[in-house]
């Protein structure tokens, strides 16, 4: 029997004025992004802040073999309109002491990086670079609040047309029966539903990936802000 485990995941979308489409002043920082791509063709992207970065579970690897790092570590720090970032690996991402440094590389815009070194633990390589956020597909990123700790939610821009993709993976080991859906635009409720199985099934097996597209009306193209 399927445990009927219930996911909530929510998006806000934070409306600004058009006025960001100006561009920045010239003693001011160019809005700068570290994009990071797998080798499956997925991107993560995070603004180029004086720090920065992210941790996932979800990154190909090179053989079906059970992870002894089954967490990926992006971290890094902005020099100028470059990025130190260091890659990491990690057994645990509640336990950061665990941690394996797998390479330290300075990327800028005209010199992105592979980090090869990745193939040594059965992971498959990740290219690092650096953009212009105005270079980007023109989208406010949403922040994203999930109901359980156990799932993962990625929200990308996969074309240059104005929609999002959401990716939500389980982690846990019972699959997810139905999942609820809310999106809020100026701390107001905006779009509302209910995903399942059209079969009664589960909708999210443990270790599964669930995606889906959203649309966009014109009004949410602009600037883009990238993940804090």
């Amino acid at each position: 029997m399927v445990s009927r485990l219930l996911a909530c995941v929510g998006l806000v979308l934070t409306v600004e004025s058009s006025s960001v489409l100006a561009q920045p002043p010239t003693d001011t920082p160019k809005p700068l992004a570290l994009v990071v791509t797998y080798a499956d063709g997925r991107t993560a992207i995070s603004s180029l802040r004086a720090t920065f970065g992210f941790w996932t579970r979800t990154f190909p690897r090179l053989s079906d073999a059970p992870a002894t790092y089954p967490v990926l570590d992006v971290m890094g720090t902005r020099d100028g309109d470059e990025a130190v970032v260091t890659v990491s690996l990690l057994k645990s991402a509640t336990n950061p002491s665990e941690r394996v440094t797998v390479a330290t590389v300075r990327v800028s815009r005209e010199e992105p990086a592979d980090v090869s070194a990745l193939a040594r633990y059965g992971i498959a390589p990740i290219h690092l670079s650096v953009v212009v956020t105005g270079d980007l597909a023109e989208l406010r990123i949403p922040h994203v609040g999930v109901a359980s700790g156990q799932l993962e939610v990625t929200v990308s821009q996969p074309t240059w047309n104005p929609r999002y993709r959401i990716s939500v993976t389980n982690h846990a080991q019972v699959a997810v029966r139905a999942m609820q859906f809310q999106s809020l635009r100026d701390g107001r409720k905006d779009t509302s539903f209910r995903r399942k199985d059209a079969h009664d099934g589960p909708l999210i097996a443990p270790g599964g990936t669930y995606t889906f597209d959203m649309s966009l009306d014109p009004s949410d193209t602009t600037t883009r802000k990238v993940f804090s």
